[in-house]
């Protein structure tokens, strides 16, 4: 059984590593779905506790990768809302940082209601200001093999 929650924010970032380096602007969507074990008991609100604070500071915000100093230097200066995070801020790097920081964050719950799997895929929607085209990212882990692989390196599962 797949239990899947939407979440909706929309926030601006940009990519450091690209050709162009202009902040700008999605409406990310993240369907998250975690795979229960046969017979396992499905729990629809299982991951919004600790999912819908993440998401709401993301709200409104612009998206800063913790070593684009540049960028948190100038969004300080301005007082504009930014969140700093451990990563790249691409729709691929969000993915992956949703998967990791639900599997540490609701790991008890998880495995009390027999989770095998957490996906992640982020969806951000082109705006009139932002640029052309829209991004994709997708991330999963599978649970009880002993590990989890992403963002932060391993981790015990």
């Amino acid at each position: 059984m797949t239990v899947t929650q939407h979440v909706t924010w929309d926030a601006s970032h940009r990519h450091v590593h690209a050709a162009t380096y202009d902040l700008h602007r999605h409406v990310f969507r993240l369907t998250l779905q975690c795979t229960h074990a046969p017979g396992g008991a499905a729990a629809p609100d299982l991951i919004t506790p600790v999912l819908t604070p993440l998401v709401d500071g993301w709200q409104d915000a612009v998206l800063v990768a913790a070593f684009d100093e540049r960028l948190q230097r100038t969004m300080q200066q301005a007082g504009r809302k930014h969140i700093v995070l451990p990563t790249e801020t691409t729709a691929e790097a969000l993915s992956r940082y949703v998967v990791d920081y639900v599997c540490l964050m609701a790991a008890p719950r998880l495995r009390q209601y027999g989770v095998q799997g957490v996906q992640a895929h982020i969806h951000g929607a082109a705006t009139p200001d932002g640029p052309a085209g829209d991004e994709h990212g997708h991330a999963r882990a599978t649970l009880g093999t002993g590990d989890v692989w992403g963002l932060h390196g391993r981790a015990a599962a």
